[in-house]
């Protein structure tokens, strides 16, 4: 079980900190400048030191889902994400390669981190509430098996 939450940026908005912390149990999301995204490892000592990630957020068809489009200067990942089994899952749309790969593998570590949080502080996630340009997330209390 983990012992704290997953690394937070500094600049993290009050109310996403406090829902990742589990002192809260809604946030919305918003698009536009993305503070909330966590800069993937492998962008960390390149243009993720200067440039914060702005985020495009767009319903799919599909209820619950959400299209996420990241871009760190020039680097860009579009994700689809939803809830399943009351976990986040974002999946990279196509299939990226190289600097995309490594980039997708710190966002889906992140995720799994924060998933595994929530479980052990007794939470599990609603499904997604998207519509254009944000997302908003809810903490349901997991049920005890």
């Amino acid at each position: 079980m983990p012992d704290t939450p997953p690394p937070l940026p500094p600049d993290l908005p009050p109310d996403l900190r406090s829902f990742v912390e589990c002192r809260l149990d809604a946030v919305t999301l918003e698009g536009g400048k993305a503070p909330w995204i966590p800069v993937p490892p492998v962008l960390k000592g390149t243009v993720g030191r200067f440039l914060k990630p702005s985020a495009l957020i767009t319903p799919t068809s599909a209820s619950g889902t959400a299209r996420l489009a990241v871009k760190w200067a020039v680097v860009s990942l579009t994700l689809v994400g939803t809830v399943e089994d009351g976990r986040l899952v974002l999946r990279p749309e196509g299939s990226p390669s190289g600097l995309l790969s490594q980039v997708y593998q710190g966002v889906d570590g992140w995720v799994g981190s924060l998933n595994d949080w929530l479980a052990a502080n007794g939470y599990r996630l609603a499904p997604l509430d998207v519509t254009d340009g944000r997302i908003a997330l809810r903490k349901e209390r997991a049920s005890v098996a």
